[in-house]
């Protein structure tokens, strides 16, 4: 790989000025100040007693120019600029991409729609960024255990099963998972409602709620079952739609009792009886107190989410437990991980929580109690129509890149930013969206279809003459990016940010547009023309790399 070369310039240099640190290469902000960029004097001038301008000179002074490395200037403060020769970045294109081999295996946890209503467009989020994670520990050389958990039970189950056992004559009139899940959805926003405005339907609700812990109620816990079957086959549908299978499901309802026994145990040590209830006393170590068995002696989300993390435990060996939750979970989690962590200080050190930001709409931010949502599967529809509606696709194809626009749009940005969905700004042609990747992906099949070359993946780089032996600039603007594929997946794992990724694929796409535009590729001098072809099936393998990355299929037409 390029890089390495150039560190295999730098680190002699180093050694013998004594410096043991591995150089960090960067992209300099303008192009004309070369290829790659090292800070390497800036972050050593002080152990070595020099000015970081004088230590930068004397490192650039020592490295080798030859048929590589054209030219070593260097910039205020302390910058060492490199530039390389034509044919070295020519060269580059027949590199293997750089195989990350590890040996650490990450569970991720991700996507958690709870039943007996709809999931909202967080949980969209979720499933989308979890499922972008592990695809990039994946390509990074991790093995990924993917988790799911579910709240099958607690108070919003009682909402919906309250109005349900009121509607049970519509039931049979069920007669698949669509209209079984909107039937759901129209329950819990009924029992919602009702739960807010009318006490005596919440006293109802409160002891129906109890009622299902205890599990005594046949009747109940029989259409408990049923309405939960429903939605775990429609999620297990959605899911597949989305591209994710999870290694394990969990529930509430399998790791309740479990969660219950570990606080139990662990009480008076790390857990403290007050009003009946038993809470962890959060604010004795900067925190917040949070109660984790209630007084009618069942465990909490708090007490489950212990049992769920002994649990995977016990499940899976595994270096690292990744959750992904909503950000506003942030401070609930610490108080869940510190109460773990005095419990078993090994297994705390493996948990990881990432928060993410909300996501709203240009409408407005949704609830899953009013009458009028949009929902996960709603979104998915709506973007298809639109989809449908701009680029004329027929409906699976639509659905493909629907997909992908609302994957881009969620995935571009920090994953901890809040979010505004935009429609119309998602499945736009031009800009920052999934639709114009696809399509420039799209465009890179074509000119290999168009080419007379029946197999453009094995074209090799046909030796020019001098007088074509310059690159352009647009040329060796894709070369470049080329080569940071490896460094681009790196630091999207190490920061848990796919818009790295994202940011990295939409680049390409502006700079194959702009090569595309400016370099004729079909009707070039021969010599020239395998070249570009070859550099053309390197920029859409490498879109389609990201986009995998990111979770988007490819389409062949749009």
């Amino acid at each position: 790989m390029m890089r390495e070369t150039i560190l295999s310039r730098l680190q002699p240099v180093l050694s013998k000025l004594g410096i043991d640190e591995t150089p960090q290469l960067t992209r300099p902000a303008n192009s004309e100040h070369g290829d790659w960029a090292t800070n390497i004097a800036l972050k050593c001038a002080s152990k070595k007693g020099v000015a970081p301008l004088e230590l930068a000179e004397t490192i650039a002074k020592n490295i080798l120019i030859d048929e590589v490395v054209t030219r070593v200037i260097v910039a205020a403060p302390g910058f060492i600029n490199i530039t390389l020769s034509d044919e070295a970045l020519r060269s580059s294109l027949t590199e293997t991409p750089e195989e990350v081999v590890g040996k650490n295996t990450v569970l991720i946890e991700f996507g958690q729609p709870n039943t007996h209503k709809s999931p909202h467009i967080g949980h969209l989020f979720s499933y989308i960024y979890g499922e972008s994670l592990a695809r990039i520990y994946e390509a990074s050389g991790t093995r990924v255990i993917r988790a799911n958990y579910q709240g099958d039970i607690g108070l919003h189950v009682a909402k919906c099963l309250w109005a349900a056992k009121t509607r049970q004559s519509e039931i049979q009139d069920l007669t698949n998972l669509h209209s079984q899940m909107l039937f759901l959805q129209s329950c819990y926003q009924q029992g919602a409602t009702r739960y807010e405005e009318d006490s005596a339907a919440k006293i109802e609700i409160d002891t129906l709620n109890r009622a299902l812990y205890e599990g005594t109620d046949e009747q109940l816990i029989a259409l408990w079952q049923t309405t939960r079957g429903w939605c775990v086959d429609y999620y297990r549908q959605f899911e597949q739609s989305l591209g994710i299978s999870y290694d394990k499901s969990y529930f509430e309802t399998d790791i309740a009792q479990h969660g219950l026994d570990i606080v139990q145990k662990h009480i008076p040590t790390v857990f403290s009886e007050s009003d009946g209830a038993v809470i962890f006393k959060g604010e004795d170590e900067g925190l917040h107190t949070r109660v984790f068995i209630n007084k009618y002696h069942n465990p909490t989300y708090e007490a489950k989410e212990v049992g769920l993390a002994f649990q995977k435990s016990s499940d899976f060996t595994f270096d690292q437990a990744i959750t992904t939750t909503a950000s506003e979970q942030n401070e609930y989690m610490k108080v869940v991980y510190r109460a773990i962590e005095h419990i078993d200080p090994k297994l705390a050190a493996k948990l990881t929580h990432l928060g993410f930001g909300m996501i709203n709409l240009t409408s407005g931010k949704m609830s899953s109690r009013s009458g009028n949502i949009v929902t996960a599967f709603s979104l998915v529809d709506d973007v298809t129509q639109a989809i449908s509606r701009e680029y004329g696709s027929e409906p699976a194809q639509a659905q493909i890149i629907a997909f992908g626009a609302i994957k881009y749009a969620f995935l571009k940005s920090d994953y901890r930013a809040n979010k505004l969905f935009d429609i119309n700004t998602s499945v736009a042609r031009e800009g920052d969206s999934g639709p114009y990747i696809l399509y420039t992906y799209v465009r890179t099949q074509s000119v290999a279809r168009q080419s007379s070359e029946t197999n453009p993946e094995n074209l090799q780089a046909t030796k020019v003459e001098s007088a074509d032996a310059t690159l352009h600039e647009d040329e060796r603007a894709i070369l470049l990016l080329l080569q940071q594929e490896h460094d681009i997946l790196i630091g999207a794992k190490t920061l848990y940010s796919p818009h790295i990724i994202a940011g990295y694929a939409y680049s390409l796409a502006q700079a194959y547009n702009a090569f595309y535009q400016s370099c004729p590729i079909l009707k070039a001098a021969d010599s020239v023309k395998a070249f570009r072809l070859q550099l053309s099936n390197a920029v859409g393998q490498a879109i389609a790399r990201q986009l995998n990355l990111l979770g988007i299929q490819t389409v062949d037409e749009m």
